[in-house]
């Protein structure tokens, strides 16, 4: 149960304006689950994808900027 669901419709609301956002402005980068081994478009990913993440990291990190604290709501 959520102890504030007007408040969670809201806090949704935020994260999916913030993400149309960006991808109006032609950011469309790779989430945390993009690495995992389920993910249909692993396929697109460099060989080493491992390597590939930790290069880009912080640039990922820096092209998201404020969005990437999404990541880690609860």
């Amino acid at each position: 149960n959520l102890p504030d669901v007007d408040q969670a419709i809201a806090d949704i609301a935020a994260h999916v304006s913030a993400a149309v956002d960006l991808l109006r402005r032609g950011i469309a980068l790779p989430g945390p689950d993009a690495r995992e081994d389920w993910n249909d478009f692993a396929l697109a990913l460099p060989a080493a994808p491992a390597v590939y993440f930790q290069t880009k990291q912080a640039a990922f990190g820096r092209a998201f900027g404020d969005f990437a604290r999404i990541w880690s709501v609860r």
